[in-house]
């Protein structure tokens, strides 16, 4: 192998270990944010009345295109982070650390060490 591809793999191979860490930058960071933002009130998403039918539904599953994609990311996935999640989405994580737990609270999902696998359905 010449020098170059020798470095090129160790390079490769150093950000693959780093990777778990920049995982959890961005999640730690996100949740950061959504704190920050939950303690100075300063929240846009919750301004004005929500269009009709995007109202809150308690006790129900979340729906839409978004959970339906984050459900099957993590199907054929399983174990993926919320900042995997996110970049394979191409959406920030934020919205990810609102609709995970609502999957989870509809027992589609569970969290398992810093990743997530679906709820195995039971046969009716």
């Amino acid at each position: 192998m010449s020098i170059s591809r020798d470095i090129e793999k160790q390079i490769r191979k150093r950000m693959s270990e780093l990777q778990p860490q920049v995982d959890e930058y961005d999640e730690l960071a996100a949740l950061l944010a959504s704190l920050r933002e939950a303690r100075s009130g300063t929240s846009t998403s919750n301004v004005g009345p929500p269009p009709p039918g995007c109202a809150k539904r308690r006790g129900s599953q979340p729906r839409g295109r978004r959970a339906d994609e984050a459900i099957e990311r993590i199907r054929l996935t399983p174990g993926i982070t919320v900042g995997e999640l996110a970049r394979a989405m191409g959406i920030g994580p934020t919205y990810l650390y609102k609709l995970l737990p609502a999957l989870e609270r509809a027992e589609r999902i569970t969290k398992v060490g810093t990743g997530y696998e679906l709820v195995p359905q039971r046969a009716l």
